[in-house]
């Protein structure tokens, strides 16, 4: 990882006012996404950090938006979040919604959602204290491993 000193810090910054892409000014100078934010952050230039989501508000926006029959753009408006994670929780939706379900008041629920999301995510028990989940890389290695293994069962099933 490379160290930037404060007159490099401000240069890149200076580069995303005066309009060049974060992407090229992240090959340009050699420098993380996640850096350019946190000082973007530090400097006041963003107006509140990357908010989480729990897996509760999740479900209820999945569910909002097939009740309401919202768009991906219409969603993320609604949501305030940015159009990709909306695409990205819509992809795992039936993960989500699933874990939402085991969801409820009592240890018996708590143990519930502890197994289903165990076994959908590899996550542990002691990782979903107060339904704050962060499954979104989890879920994708998750979704990855699953959809591998239904293209081998179909693969085997489908041989003479």
């Amino acid at each position: 990882m490379k160290h930037h000193t404060k007159e490099e810090k401000r240069e890149i910054l200076d580069a995303l006012k005066e309009g060049r892409t974060m992407q090229d000014v992240t090959k340009a100078y050699d420098v993380s996404y996640a850096s350019i934010r946190r000082w973007r952050l530090e400097e006041g230039e963003l107006d509140k950090p990357r908010q989480s989501y729990t897996l509760k508000e999740k479900a209820e926006i999945l569910i909002r938006i097939e009740e309401d029959k919202l768009s991906d753009a219409e969603a993320a408006g609604i949501a305030d979040v940015n159009i990709s994670t909306i695409r990205t929780w819509k992809a795992a939706r039936a993960r989500i919604i699933a874990a939402y379900r085991a969801i409820g008041n009592g240890n018996a629920a708590k143990t519930m959602q502890a197994k289903v999301l165990s076994s959908a995510y590899g996550i542990e028990q002691g990782q979903t204290e107060d339904d704050n989940i962060h499954m979104d890389k989890k879920e994708e290695k998750a979704l990855k491993r699953e959809n591998e293994y239904l293209r081998a069962k179909t693969a085997y099933l489908e041989c003479p």
